[in-house]
């Protein structure tokens, strides 16, 4: 699946509208934490990086969601 940061298509915008109001806020301060890390040139330490499947669970779950519902 490809970062849905890059590219949000309806069905992403879908699942991250479905998302319960913590893992949207979530998802947009990692997003505002990279941002601010790449202007200033700087990587995260690694203790602090997401997780690969914590990061995708919650979007799956909602995009599953999604497409059962139409």
């Amino acid at each position: 699946m490809p970062d849905d940061t890059m590219y949000e298509n309806d069905d992403v915008k879908e699942a991250i509208r479905r998302l319960p109001e913590n893992l949207y806020n979530d998802r947009g301060f990692r997003i505002k934490r990279a941002l601010d890390l790449s202007m200033r040139q700087q990587i995260l330490p690694k203790e602090q990086w997401t997780k690969y499947e914590n990061s995708l669970g919650c979007k799956c779950i909602a995009l599953n969601k999604h497409y059962n519902s139409c």
